[in-house]
């Protein structure tokens, strides 16, 4: 008798069910407890009961199908009518795929609990079956519809031989790193963190919305271009791009906007008088510095930020001062990393991959504004600088390699680059570095059309050369020098200096210079004399950037790592609610249970690391071999600025952290293109036909191909370049253009008009004294500690700790300066970037007020609570 097609395949379905079935159930007999029947509580019995009935069910049908050749042809082509139909065929897919993923992460979950943890150590039998009843059910499906060919896979070939190549160079790289432990042992300064995780739930979240989104798209808005007519609403390409855009950009806003405002180092908890947050150290400086603009006293001679400064002021200027002000500004302006983002990956490989990587963005965001102050971040609600260098560093990577891909028509792109780069260099100028990896990129793609290359070189140098010539000639006419920042020594030169470590004071009586100059001597010292050393710090600090990298992807496999499960269960939906918003989806607890972000981490990975890290590790390779293999060169670019950016913060001694944080969203990047292209290679797997990564084409992208050449777009040029320009004037302008707000000759009438308040006699008396001073100004971050309370961090006198209890703040007008205002309450009424009037004594670093007048209306006096109130004596 001829055997019906796929009947060996049932029977083995079968069989293979049942000896997984046996092997689930011999693991339940082996889990320990304190039983009465043959070593098993009454409890485990009927835990075993539905697995015992699924075994016997499953003994019946395959001795069936092996004895009964006419039931396992029925079986057999009952399951091919199944298979056939594709309502029954996708969604027995479907089943199977989303069991095999609960199963997984089931099985990784893991508990403090002791009632929780019980439950899944008997569950994980269940969990295993099911992976792998769940896996076979898909080979199975599609061997019954489409038969075992997997021709289908024969244009993947080449991307399939380039991933694995690449999985192959980064798994020898791992090697090395584990085994010198290079880039893992933590250097004794500069070695930060690695950035705000992702979640593995966000990971399936986003690529759960990704896949809806493009389901939808498929049915309501076809996006095939052989089918225009099966539809009557269809949207063109670039409509529905800025759609998408306009939806990430709104989304991020929102979701960024949902997370509160949380104490940082960078932005101290709320103290009295107005519980307010105010900025701090690095932050505090960029704010202050917009301050002095605001106040008509100009930038300082030399000032590090001049272009994130200028947006401060600008943000507060119009909105009023304060830090909510500033986010209100920012927020919106940062969010269009995400939809950037996007861009970036339909560029390189499909708007799956763009829309995966988008949401990534915004939930890896919305983490780390969550998790300020319990790990190190930089977010989107801090005055500082790494997240618009973020921004800075994405758009020009997509300036670049759109520009790349079609260098003929897109001739206007390399003045915007360059005119990009010197932008964000007024931010930060590291981003310097980013122009030898885009020039070097484009060789790569250009090689064969040397004339174009170093034309379009000459352009972008050219315009970031002209948009930063306003800002030149500003220092220059305020220092006499070309200068780009401070002119003091960068952090890396204390760094490695020897004194930095050890004894980094001044000596007695040493200029500024000569201090600086001792320091640099030093630093020099230090690396001539021990090359292999400096080299050995460099490559810590580089590769310990690349780790950081990973370390943002996943590190745990399961949705659920460590968590607080409630001690009664599921079982009322409030406890499940609380669960769900504190403990499964949270990144308190994930940072919590995971080394990574702790001191005392040396580099040791723990095993529920290892399968997450190789799997990021593998999905990477992919989203790398795909760009490859598509773009070449172009779709490397990533790769060059991140190499470059990490050994800029190498040679500076730095790395993880915010040091770090605008180049690590790469390694997102290419984890999302993976992630998009084994969704595509699934689904022409299960399909049985070729999907490309681009809807109109699935073969290798060639730069410049099908290229008119145009003429020259020179009006382009000229406006482009002008609104560059016209952008980096608006600075050094505006602060020729904002009226100074104090005048020296208004405080002899300020005094006066305190005759009520003060005897006129008294304050003369004091004014006369050595070291009285009388200042106006804007009293900026006004808090109250009480006695040995503050802030452990000298630089900023005003919130150090003291013996007495006080109210500090920074006084900005003619000169910047703290003041400390001895108090034994806090005042009623000090209101935060309030004119005051300041009469103190100078000490060392800070005034010691004796009053404060606050300009309003009122003319509020505030007394120092000193027993030597009109007295500069030293205590």
């Amino acid at each position: 008798m001829v055997q019906p097609p796929h009947t060996n395949l049932v029977r083995w379905y079968f069989s293979l069910a049942i000896i997984e079935g046996m092997g689930a159930l011999f693991w339940l007999t082996l889990i320990p407890s304190e039983g009465s029947l043959m070593g098993l509580s009454t409890g485990r019995l009927l835990f075993s009961v539905p697995l015992v009935v699924t075994i016997l069910l499953l003994s019946w049908v395959v001795l069936n199908v092996w004895l009964r050749p006419a039931y396992s042809a029925n079986w057999a082509g009952r399951l091919a009518n199944y298979a056939a139909k594709d309502s029954l065929y996708w969604g027995i897919i479907a089943l199977a795929t989303a069991a095999s993923v609960i199963g997984i992460n089931l099985l990784g979950t893991r508990t403090s609990a002791p009632f929780a943890q019980a439950y899944l150590v008997r569950l994980a039998p269940y969990s295993v079956f099911i992976v792998l009843v769940s896996a076979q059910t898909l080979i199975a499906f599609r061997w019954l519809r489409y038969g075992r060919s997997l021709r289908v896979f024969k244009p993947y070939q080449a991307a399939f031989k380039t991933s694995l190549l690449v999985l192959g160079v980064l798994t020898v790289i791992v090697v090395l790193i584990l085994w010198t432990r290079i880039g893992l042992e933590p250097d004794i300064t500069g070695w930060g963190t690695p950035g705000a995780p992702l979640l593995p739930s966000q990971v399936w979240l986003a690529l759960a919305i990704t896949l809806a989104v493009l389901g939808f798209s498929a049915i309501a808005l076809p996006l095939r271009s052989e089918s225009p007519d099966r539809f009557p609403l269809r949207l063109p390409a670039w409509t529905l791009d800025a759609l998408v855009f306009a939806l990430l950009w709104l989304g991020a806003i929102w979701r960024w906007n949902a997370e509160p405002l949380k104490p940082s180092f960078f932005a101290p908890e709320p103290t009295p008088p107005n519980q307010e947050y105010y900025p701090f150290s690095d932050a505090a400086s960029y704010d202050l510095s917009a301050q002095r603009l605001l106040i008509g006293e100009g930038f300082e001679q030399v000032i590090v930020r001049p272009a994130y400064s200028a947006f401060i002021a600008l943000a507060q200027g119009v909105s009023g001062i304060g830090l909510g002000s500033v986010i209100a500004w920012q927020v919106p302006l940062l969010a269009f990393i995400p939809p950037l983002l996007y861009l970036l990956a339909k560029a390189l490989h499909h708007r799956l991959a763009g829309l995966i990587v988008a949401l990534l963005a915004i939930f890896r965001e919305s983490n780390s504004i969550a998790l300020a102050g319990i790990i190190d971040v930089s977010n989107a609600k801090m005055i500082m600088s790494d997240m618009p260098i973020t921004l800075g560093v994405v758009w020009f990577s997509l300036i670049v390699i759109l520009w790349l891909q079609k260098p003929i028509e897109r001739r206007v792109y390399p003045v915007l680059a360059g005119g990009i780069l010197a932008v964000f260099m007024l931010i930060r100028t590291q981003v310097i570095l980013l122009l030898p990896a885009a020039l070097l990129c484009a060789w790569l793609v250009l090689r064969r059309q040397p004339a174009r290359w170093l034309q379009s070189s000459i352009v972008i140098i050219a315009s970031l050369a002209l948009t930063f010539s306003p800002w030149l000639w500003r220092n220059w006419q305020r220092t006499g020098q070309n200068l780009l920042s401070d002119t003091q020594p960068s952090g890396a030169i204390f760094r490695f200096s020897s004194l930095s470590l050890n004894e980094s004071a001044r000596l007695p009586g040493e200029t500024d210079e000569q201090f600086f100059s001792r320091m640099r001597a030093s630093a020099m010292r230090e690396v001539l004399s021990h090359p292999l050393e400096t080299t050995r710090i460099i490559n810590a600090h580089y590769w310990h950037n690349q780790v950081s990298t990973l370390l943002v992807l996943p590190a745990s496999f399961p949705i659920l790592t460590e968590q607080q499960i409630p001690p009664e269960g599921f079982s009322r939906l409030a406890s499940t609610w609380r669960f769900i918003r504190g403990q499964c989806c949270s990144p308190f607890t994930y940072v919590r249970d995971l080394p990574y972000w702790k001191i005392e981490w040396r580099g040791t990975f723990p095993p529920i690391s290892w399968l997450p890290l190789f799997a990021s590790l593998l999905l990477i390779s992919v989203g790398i071999g795909i760009s490859w293999n598509r773009w070449r060169f172009i779709g490397l670019l990533p790769l060059f600025v991140i190499a470059v950016y990490s050994l800029g913060n190498a040679l500076g001694r730095i790395s993880g952290w915010r040091y770090n944080l605008p180049v690590d969203w790469i390694g997102m990047l290419y984890y999302a293109i993976g992630l998009a292209q084994a969704c595509f290679w699934m689904a022409a797997f299960f399909a049985n036909r070729f999907i490309p990564a681009s809807w109109e084409t699935g073969t290798v992208a060639t730069p410049g191909a099908d290229q008119v050449d145009k003429s020259s777009p020179w009006k382009g040029v000229v406006v482009i370049q002008a609104a560059l320009i016209m952008l980096v004037a608006s600075i050094p302008l505006a602060e020729r253009l904002v009226p100074a707000r104090y005048h020296t000759d208004s405080i002899k009438a300020t005094l006066a008009s305190l005759s009520n308040a003060v005897d006129q006699d008294t304050l003369q008396r004091f004014l006369s004294a050595e070291n009285a001073v009388a200042l106006l100004g804007r009293a900026m971050y006004p808090r109250y500690y009480p006695a040995r309370d503050g802030i452990p961090y000298w630089e900023w006198q005003s919130y150090f700790f003291r013996d007495y209890s006080r109210l500090g703040f920074i006084l900005v007008g003619s000169e910047e300066v703290p003041v400390i205002l001895p108090l034994k309450e806090p005042p009623a009424h000090f209101p935060n970037a309030a004119d005051v009037l300041v009469l103190g004594c100078k000490r060392e670093g800070y005034i010691e007020s004796r009053l404060v007048a606050i300009l309003s209306e009122s003319k509020e006096v505030i007394l120092a609570s000193l027993p030597q109130a009109w007295s500069c004596a030293t205590p």
